[in-house]
């Protein structure tokens, strides 16, 4: 008796412990969506987490070694560069440091968690998701001041949500609009107006952030996640019924956003933010435009193999790069930049791939999340993206869902048993 009881204990041991572990990954994809203030929850939790579940067993699969190699050599650059800066900010630059290898290890900790277990992924969309709409609805209650002290959750009248800046709140919605918006193309809209009620939400949300790099990033991203969607069906019926959800979305955007626009403040700030250059965007002078920083920024490095460290540009230039490639050169050096265009490269090649793959069994979320990243590629030539959290995470998802195939590809049975798991647990997870 006493041999077959053990056995049923230590089994529920585990049981226990993998339940912890989803509530852990859960709150910590759940944490991302709140950066008020820095160091946010978000990083003192993860610091602890992080170190905990490798030394309880997680392994960074070959698969993924490349992106831990890419992410440390950029830190080796960024650390080369802080010896560039002066001694009264070289401990800022430090600090600044430490925060990009957190946010770098972040990512190998999301690659390798989807890398041993592609379930995970449904609870990575869950947790997003319910941290987007938090988000979402702090940021469209204070707008309109329905919040006490709703100026804390406003810069410049814009919307920041639980974010310090808007243009950091609006793309952070663009996933979870994404994989709302893929639901909407792939089913018939009646039978889902949660999602359609969702979905409004987040663009509502996403539009009073006012954030021109948020606005042009999702309607980059709906281009390609429905020309993916169109690529991947199995029918010309299936193609035409998008091509019509596509028509009804924009009529429902157009809709939704021409009664916001209706409302006096709402379109005096849609007049001011919808011009393609802004002022501060051409300036000539002492206080250069933005796009003449990028180009001084750019020769300078030419001559500056070591970069001038964290903070130095801005303090240059008065304004910061708003260019993360240029910020990759200023701050990481020729080695950090060499490194991260790899790893954009990289990275862009595995999600190319990720979202054709038709007998993939989380192509829905593979998609939204392929069709977020190169958003966030093309936006980074005018934003400083380098220290968002949730690009890291895509990051590691992107690398992650990439492993777990290669790894599922080794054997059939396994294979088999996998998809299993994944339908079992989201009926959104499943191979079309």
């Amino acid at each position: 008796m006493t041999l077959a009881v053990e056995p049923m204990q230590s089994r529920g041991g585990l049981v226990s412990l993998a339940r912890l572990g989803r509530a852990v990954l859960a709150l910590s994809v759940f944490l991302g969506g709140f950066v008020v203030f820095e160091p946010a929850p978000y990083e003192l939790f993860l610091v602890a987490v992080i170190p905990l579940w490798f030394l309880g067993g997680l392994k960074i699969p070959s698969s993924v070694g490349p992106l831990f190699v890419l992410l440390i050599v950029y830190m080796c650059g960024g650390l080369l560069s802080t010896t560039q800066t002066g001694a009264p900010r070289f401990v800022d630059a430090l600090v600044y440091m430490g925060v990009s290898l957190f946010l770098s290890l972040s990512a190998v900790w999301y690659a390798a968690l989807i890398s041993e277990d592609v379930t995970r992924v449904r609870l990575v969309e869950r947790a997003y998701m319910a941290a987007a709409l938090v988000s979402a609805l702090v940021g469209i209650t204070s707008y309109f001041h329905l919040l006490p002290d709703s100026d804390l959750f406003l810069l410049y009248d814009r919307a920041r949500g639980t974010f310090q800046d808007p243009n950091v709140f609006g793309p952070y919605l663009l996933l979870p609009t994404l994989v709302l918006a893929r639901r909407l193309m792939t089913r018939p809209v009646l039978t889902q107006p949660g999602n359609l009620l969702l979905l409004a939400i987040l663009t509502l949300a996403l539009f009073l952030s006012f954030s021109r790099g948020a606005w042009g990033m999702t309607a980059l991203a709906l281009i390609i996640l429905a020309m993916t969607v169109a690529a991947t069906a199995r029918t010309n019926r299936q193609r035409l019924v998008l091509v019509g959800m596509v028509v009804a979305g924009l009529v429902f955007i157009v809709v939704l956003l021409g009664i916001a626009a209706s409302i006096p403040s709402v379109h005096d700030m849609l007049l001011q933010r919808a011009k393609l250059v802004q002022d501060y965007d051409g300036k000539t002078g002492a206080e250069l435009g933005r796009f003449a920083r990028h180009w001084v920024g750019f020769m300078m490095a030419t001559e500056r193999p070591l970069g001038i460290g964290p903070w130095e540009f801005d303090r240059l230039f008065i304004e910061a790069t708003h260019n993360t490639y240029l910020k990759a050169l200023m701050e990481y050096g020729w080695l950090g930049f060499a490194a991260y265009v790899t790893l954009i490269i990289w990275t862009a090649r595995k999600a190319g791939r990720m979202m054709l793959q038709r007998n993939d069994s989380c192509i829905d979320f593979s998609q939204c999340v392929a069709a977020a990243f190169f958003a966030h590629v093309a936006v980074g030539w005018i934003i400083d993206t380098d220290h968002w959290r949730h690009f890291y995470m895509i990051v590691g998802l992107i690398w992650g869902l990439e492993s777990q195939k290669k790894a599922r590809l080794k054997g059939p049975g396994q294979l088999q048993d996998q998809r299993k798991q994944v339908r079992a647990v989201s009926p959104v997870f499943r191979a079309e």
